[in-house]
């Protein structure tokens, strides 16, 4: 949401206007985010502003005001900067979670398979028949090995990856 100068300042009187205490005029058209910008901020907070709008004096920036205002803006950014902390460490949460799980849905038949296929190369149950089926117990076996070293980064990735 866009906030205009015109939003807070206060509306001129009939009465008279003492100029010599405020010498910065701002545009009642300028953002908040302008204002803030500014290099005079400081002289802003001491001294207010006149507001001018299409060449007329239209009203006034009251330091009081002007720091209320400023207040109320910086609660909203550590509000916004806490719930985005907040919403960053549950993303990362979810994410340990996703790569604990993936890690161990694939880690867990993949272990068997190893294992089925070492016990099958010791030769636990018998010799291999036909012989050339022997290639394709090794095949699965360093495979297996393969996929297991691939997965353990993995696994630990998520665990070891700082919050930022």
């Amino acid at each position: 949401m866009t906030c205009l100068i015109r939003d807070f300042m206060q509306p001129v009187g009939d009465g008279p206007i003492d100029c010599t205490l405020i010498e910065t005029v701002l545009d009642a058209n300028a953002t908040l985010d302008s204002l803030l910008a500014r290099r005079d901020l400081d002289t802003l907070i001491k001294c207010g502003a006149w507001v001018m709008d299409g060449g007329e004096l239209c009203g006034r920036l009251d330091p009081v005001e002007l720091l209320r205002l400023l207040n109320r803006r910086a609660k909203h950014a550590v509000r916004d900067r806490d719930s985005a902390r907040r919403s960053l460490a549950q993303q990362m949460q979810e994410r340990k979670t996703l790569f604990a799980n993936l890690s161990h849905e694939l880690r867990t038949p993949l272990n068997a398979i190893v294992g089925y296929s070492d016990l099958i190369r010791s030769g636990v149950f018998g010799d291999i028949q036909p012989s050339a089926y022997a290639g394709y117990v090794d095949a699965i076996h360093e495979s297996g090995n393969t996929w297991s070293r691939w997965s353990t980064p993995c696994s630990i990735w998520p665990r070891s990856t700082p919050m930022r």
